[in-house]
């Protein structure tokens, strides 16, 4: 039996790019009239394509491009302050181990670290690396609140509190933090067990259970390299507590960090500047986790968001109070020029020379050139994303 489906002219997003990029000399004009179309495959159902009105096609082509663009630049954004912070953190780690146990040491860390309760300064440490690379990108977002930056009991309550709402799901995790994923399967499945879910329990029962242990366990690799770590200071600790850095996989070669996703999880920290294996290292039945990129991406998206939001006017002045380098007549510019450039500016891209025409195949007025090259970025980078 034959099966009859009516589609529409759209195609994956990728695809789309790739399509695109091979015809950027193209330009269908919006009155052109397209007919229906049959492809029929052999042993397959005949499908009608019912191609789209052009302009409906652009609009909905360039919505998508525009967020999956901004999605890239909001990864990329956040792994530039975490990369810089992490760096900061191992370039201390650096200049500090040496002196441990001299009688140089304090007045290292306070020229390292100005100000610093020398002794207890694992928080105030790390909080000062990441402000140090936040104020070298010129950010204006505040991640660790000032009250959270003196002790580890201070930083978890006013992590928690800034961090609950949904737009930061998975940014905060606490409890047991398991080794891996299927490590925290087996204990999931035990839990379960206890609880005594089985094949017959039903699916709203057992997802409140599952939910009930994610409160108080997560798997480290749910982490993103630069994740801030507060764990027992001694085995078994209940009430005194030490911040560390999560690196990530990796291994340690002459006392320096060496990523390798084939290595094993490696932390490093101030007070006693450190670098070891994490699991080998640390009690990790009690953790608290926050993760800095996770956090920072979406504050990020939320001013992000803000900007687009604003008036044209608004826009007007965003561009002439955080850029020295538009030459030209800004009152003459159309709001989504100005969003365009404003996006330049924020995430601190090139600004295009000239803005390509609306048209079917271009890059639709992105701000940026038209051509095979561009689309091709584009296209692999969003493959990346959504692997």
């Amino acid at each position: 039996m034959k099966y009859k489906f009516i589609i529409p002219y759209i195609m994956s997003m990728s695809n789309l790019l790739l399509v695109s990029a091979s015809s950027t000399s193209q330009n269908i004009p919006p009155e052109t009239s397209l007919s229906c179309q049959e492809i029929k495959l052999e042993n397959s159902p005949t499908f009608t394509m019912v191609p789209i009105v052009p302009n409906s096609f652009e609009r909905a082509y360039k919505a998508e491009l525009e967020y999956q663009i901004n999605q890239m630049y909001l990864d990329d954004k956040a792994d530039v302050l975490v990369s810089k912070y992490v760096d900061n953190m191992l370039d201390a780690l650096k200049r500090l181990n040496p002196l441990l146990g001299t009688r140089k040491y304090y007045a290292a860390v306070r020229r390292e670290l100005p100000n610093a309760p020398v002794g207890l300064h694992c928080v105030y440490g790390q909080y000062t690396q990441l402000s140090r690379a936040q104020k070298e990108l010129g950010d204006t977002v505040t991640i660790i609140p000032s009250a959270g930056r003196q002790a580890c009991l201070n930083f978890k309550y006013e992590m928690r509190r800034k961090y609950k709402s949904p737009e930061y799901a998975g940014a905060i995790a606490e409890g047991k933090m398991h080794p891996s994923d299927s490590a925290y399967n087996v204990a999931l499945d035990k839990y379960m067990t206890r609880h005594h879910v089985n094949s017959n329990t039903p699916d709203s029962i057992r997802t409140k259970i599952a939910a009930k242990f994610a409160k108080s366990n997560f798997s480290v690799e749910q982490l993103t390299p630069g994740a801030m770590l507060v764990v027992p200071r001694y085995r078994g600790s209940k009430t005194k507590f030490h911040m560390i850095m999560f690196l990530g996989r990796g291994r340690i070669e002459n006392g320096k960090f060496i990523a390798d996703k084939n290595g094993k999880y490696i932390y490093t920290g101030h007070n006693r500047e450190t670098i070891g294996y994490l699991f080998d290292q640390w009690d990790t039945s009690n953790v608290f986790a926050a993760d800095t990129k996770k956090i920072v991406r979406a504050q990020y998206a939320r001013e992000w968001s803000q900007i687009e939001a604003l008036s044209r006017e608004e826009l007007i002045e965003f561009v002439q109070n955080n850029s020295t380098m538009i030459n030209i007549d800004l009152s003459l510019t159309s709001r989504e020029e100005l969003l365009h450039i404003a996006r330049t500016i924020y995430f601190n891209t090139p600004i295009p020379k000239k803005a390509p025409e609306h048209r079917i195949g271009d890059v639709l007025s992105l701000g940026y050139p038209a051509n095979n090259q561009y689309y091709n970025w584009v296209a692999k980078r969003m493959m990346q994303h959504t692997a």
